[in-house]
Formats: C-alpha cells, structure tokens, sequence
C-alpha cells in the first residue's frame, strides 16, 4: 500500500510540473513596461512669435551746428509696441529632474511708436522703431515628464532705427541707425507632444541700455542746429513657440 501511495504521488508531482512547464510565464511588468518620461535632451530647433512693448526715455540737446552753448533741453519719452516673429536654435541636458540649456534666437519686429514734440519752437518729433531683436541665453528648468518650467537670461541685442520728422518747412525726415546692446532676464513654460515636438510660451524682459546718437535736421525752424541725445530703452516681451528636437 505504502508503495502504491508514493508511486501515486510521484505521479502527481510529475504532472504538476509538466503542466506549470507548459503555462505562459506572467511578464514582469517592470520589464516590459517602457519609460514614459518625455525626453528633453538634445539641440532643437523652432519658431517662435508674439508682442512686445517698450519704454523709451531720451535726453536731448539742442546745440548750435558748429558748436556753441546749449540753445535748448528737452526731455521726454515715448511708448513702442508691435508685434514680432523669428526663429529659434537650443541645447538641453537633463540631470534627474534639472534641466540646463542654451538658446538663441532672432525676430523680426514691427515695435514702434511716436514721442512728443521735439521743440516748442516747431513741429518737429521723434519716431522710434525696433527693426530687430536677438537674444542669447542660458535656460534653467525643472522637468516633469512632458512638462518643462523655466527661468532663463543672458544677452539681448537690438537694431533700432530713430527719426526726427518734420524738421523742415519742407517736411524732411533725418533719421539714425543703432545697436543697443543689454541684457535679458525671463521664465515660462513648455510641454512636450508627440515624440520630439514641444510648445512655449515665456515673458522676457530686456534692458537695452542707453547709446547716444546726433541728427542734423537741415534745413527749416531748427537750421544750423544738431540735436545730440542719450536713448535708453527697456523692452517686454510676450511670446509662443513651436519647437522640434532632433
């Protein structure tokens, strides 16, 4: 009998680990499940657009041609806005859940406005435009999964092009080119999609600094006369963008 019993429970040992041989194994979820993490790292490139606004102050002075004592001081101040578009080019490196990168950018921009007459003594004003805006800047973030919050700073450089209008019975226009050269300080958000594509949006505001530039208006009320100005300008600016990492 004794006999019987192990040769019965042989059996069953035997069949039992034949039919667990033959069952699918279970996957180990760790194994096969596959990272979800949005993958921040490497260079991307964009496009990028918005709006901005400015504040401009001057300090002017109106000089005899040849030179000569101060005939007039004028102070004052003008509002630009407009809007902008460019591209952008980066670099991320991610660390856990740190981001740091690089950026640059270029805008085209329609930002400009008018001051207040120039003098009481004619019609004469200033128009101020931003042609163009570039930036240059580093980029520093915290990363979760798809979502990305950042601050960000550096170098912002700016062509603008000043004009006197109206400074000649005859309507004449004298204008001056300039590179302001400052720098930018901002934050904003971005979020991934898809594989490689992300959107942003973010606020920088840029000090521009302050150049000094003459215009000689010709002919008419202020003849024989330059006007010699100190321009300071600080700028905000609104924007999105669309980027793809490669």
């Amino acid at each position: 009998m004794k006999q019987i019993l192990l040769a019965g429970v042989g059996f069953a040992a035997m069949c039992t680990a034949s039919f667990a041989a033959d069952m699918p194994s279970a996957p180990v979820e760790q194994a096969v499940v596959e990272s979800s993490a949005y993958d921040w790292s490497g260079v991307y490139v964009g496009v990028q657009g918005g709006y901005g606004w400015a504040d401009s102050e001057f300090d002017s002075e109106l000089l005899p041609l040849g030179g000569g004592a101060v005939l007039d001081t004028l102070e004052g101040s003008a509002e630009l806005d407009g809007f902008l578009v460019g591209g952008t080019v980066g670099f991320n490196a991610v660390f856990g859940s740190v981001l740091v990168g690089l950026e640059a950018d270029g805008s085209w921009t329609e930002i400009e406005g008018d001051s207040d007459p120039f003098s009481d003594t004619s019609d004469s004003f200033s128009e101020g435009s931003v042609e163009w805006l570039a930036t240059a800047r580093g980029r520093l973030g915290f990363v979760l999964d798809s979502f990305l919050i950042y601050a960000t700073g550096g170098g912002a450089f700016a062509g603008v092009d000043t004009t006197i209008t109206d400074v000649s019975e005859a309507g004449d226009d004298r204008d001056v080119e300039n590179t302001f050269v400052g720098w930018t300080v901002g934050g904003g958000v971005e979020v991934g999609f898809g594989e490689s594509w992300s959107l942003k949006a973010e606020y920088l505001y840029a000090d521009l600094g302050e150049e000094e530039f003459d215009i000689v208006p010709g002919d008419g009320p202020l003849d024989g006369t330059v006007i010699s100005s100190d321009l300071d300008l600080d700028l905000h600016i609104v924007r999105g963008g669309l980027n793809y990492r490669f």
